[in-house]
């Protein structure tokens, strides 16, 4: 086979129909297996995608110029393609790091097969060998048999935080599995990364009242409103990472099953704070405890239910 035959998908290949054999996959963990990968360092997957998204696009074997193919292997629906899928992420890399995504390649191949196909191709990325099938029969790859060969079935998977987020299987057209799943990343996955706010309602006038009690009992800094919001009233206060916004409503009505948790480094200044509460006046009550933690509630100068926390050590 020519080089050039790699990089042609030919007309009327068999599409690969959805059988079923990766609807397991979506929200299962990454398990702890290193992979060798062509740079010749061993990569836990599960790791690589603590706080970020990877992408690893997964494909049954690519050829070598001047190899033949394996007899029949156009007429196994989702075989043929395995270049034209690489090139694919290749070619799209500057758009996946744009996006904050790590992309690997993975098959069932050997690493000094691999970094043939790496350096040929120029891939940006790394490819991971699964010759022993670890991560296979992990996750229970779906998989097929040719020439006494264990090979996978093209599929791609985009996991964070350690698990499998979103699944791509079958995959077909091979050459716009990268294209497909950067429209995902785009317009279906919600970066959502932590909570910047929480907002809690009072009735109008409530500035001063505000600042007495989640400034000068909680001790939470205020921050000055930007305009034109400063014209609506209410006063926004930092809380760690967070702030905590009071907002004016006309019709207002005390938040009694909704409400804010503080957490307080220890069970001491828990208790530091609830008496300094009950000496400015507010009543705070016990209510269901969880174990690992201490808690207690109180309302705000308005009713609103909050509630008050800090773990508990284990002395043991």
């Amino acid at each position: 086979m020519s080089k050039s035959d790699f990089f042609d998908l030919p007309p009327n290949l068999p599409v690969p129909i959805d059988d079923g054999a990766c609807r397991h996959l979506e929200g299962m963990d990454v398990p702890a297996i290193e992979l060798l990968s062509t740079r010749g360092r061993r990569v836990l997957l599960a790791e690589a995608s603590r706080g970020s998204r990877v992408v690893v696009y997964v494909y049954p074997r690519t050829g070598r110029p001047g190899e033949a193919l394996f007899p029949g292997w156009d007429a196994i629906p989702g075989a043929r393609g395995c270049t034209p899928q690489s090139c694919g992420f290749r070619d799209r890399h500057d758009v996946f790091r744009k996006l904050g995504v790590e992309v690997f390649g993975l098959s069932t191949q050997d690493t000094d097969y691999q970094r043939e196909l790496a350096e040929r191709l120029h891939l940006p990325f790394e490819v991971l060998s699964d010759a022993g099938l670890e991560l296979t029969r992990a996750l229970r790859l779906p998989t097929f048999e040719i020439e006494g060969l264990t090979l996978l079935k093209r599929l791609a998977l985009v996991l964070r935080d350690g698990r499998i987020e979103k699944v791509f299987y079958p995959v077909f057209p091979p050459d716009e599995n990268a294209a497909n799943i950067i429209r995902w990343l785009e317009r279906e996955a919600v970066p959502v990364v932590g909570v910047d706010h929480i907002q809690i309602a009072a009735p109008p006038g409530a500035e001063e009242a505000a600042r007495r009690f989640y400034g000068a009992i909680l001790g939470l800094r205020e921050l000055p409103k930007p305009q034109p919001l400063s014209l609506r009233g209410g006063n926004w206060f930092v809380c760690g990472a967070q702030q905590v916004h009071i907002g004016i409503e006309k019709e207002f009505r005390p938040a009694r099953k909704a409400h804010v948790a503080f957490r307080l480094a220890s069970v001491e200044e828990l208790g530091r704070l609830r008496a300094r509460l009950e000496g400015s006046g507010v009543a705070t009550r016990t209510e269901d405890q969880v174990e690992g933690s201490s808690r207690f509630y109180a309302d705000d100068p308005w009713g609103n239910r909050l509630e008050f926390l800090a773990p508990q050590r284990d002395d043991a």
